[in-house]
């Protein structure tokens, strides 16, 4: 487990360069962004975290985080069974959190999003929304504007679980991919509803690996196969993960991207 004290290093770089990235504790800000666990410490994930700031950034939002005084949302817990230590994360979350006054709490990480509108419900005195849906509402309100077209890039897209069966939430990344200016997006036969874990969740990964790894293969299979894709992308950094241990063993150069990346890449320099 990593140390609190680094949760905010992800955001240090960003600073660096000379974006302003508000401490929420400390300055009046609309929205939070809240990155979870993945998006702060693991390196493969961490792009995601630094692609949500610029586009926040670049929409002209009124946002800040935590930083080191962010807490873990408890997902893992509650989805392994121990119910006891999830409760305690919870209530020193709730205590941080409704006490910021703010309107909104956006992330970039499902399991996070599926934590906080189904386990914290009736208890957060704040709207909390996946990022892809905040992004999607912008580019509906004409506050983001794509320069830099992306080459024919040809993408599909992998259902969560969690935002997709947990929250509905099955449109949002679909328009944003259809806004993005040289995208070629194409579905895989199994989608939406019917869409197959990526087999990550549950915890199969960290107790059957070897289980996982062969799911999120037949996965990018069926990316390649059905949908033609050189990019599968996602709005989960679990799946994210998974899949990409999948595709580390394919030949053909597919990669796994988190949508958000793309939209990054789209904004331009």
């Amino acid at each position: 487990m990593a140390p609190r004290g680094q949760r905010g290093r992800w955001a240090r770089k960003l600073i660096k360069q000379g974006m302003k990235i508000k401490d929420a504790t400390k300055e009046k800000v609309d929205i939070l962004y809240f990155p979870g666990c993945n998006a702060s410490y693991v390196p493969n994930i961490i792009p995601v975290a630094e692609a949500s700031a610029r586009i926040l950034q670049i929409a002209g939002v009124n946002w800040g985080i935590l930083g080191d005084k962010e807490r873990c949302c408890g997902s893992t817990a509650f989805r392994v069974g121990a119910v006891d230590w999830f409760e305690d994360y919870k209530k020193k979350s709730l205590e941080i959190l409704n006490n910021l006054g703010i309107k909104t709490m956006v992330t970039a990480c499902a399991g996070c999003h599926s934590t906080f509108t189904h386990n914290y419900a009736g208890q957060l005195e704040f709207e909390v929304v996946h990022i892809i849906e905040y992004i999607d509402k912008m580019i509906q309100e004409g506050r983001l504007e794509f320069k830099k077209p992306l080459n024919n890039l040809k993408v599909t897209y992998h259902d969560p679980c969690h935002i997709g069966k947990y929250s509905g939430i099955y449109d949002p990344p679909r328009r944003v991919l259809h806004a993005l200016p040289g995208v070629d997006f194409k579905e895989m036969r199994l989608i939406r509803e019917n869409s197959l874990c990526c087999g990550s969740g549950g915890g199969i990964k960290p107790g059957f690996a070897d289980i996982a790894l062969e799911i999120a293969k037949h996965r990018m299979d069926e990316g390649k196969e059905v949908a033609g894709a050189d990019v599968m992308t996602s709005c989960c950094p679990f799946c994210e993960l998974n899949l990409d241990d999948a595709a580390k063993s394919r030949t053909d150069g597919m990669v796994v991207l988190d949508v958000l990346q793309l939209v990054n890449e789209a904004l331009g320099d």
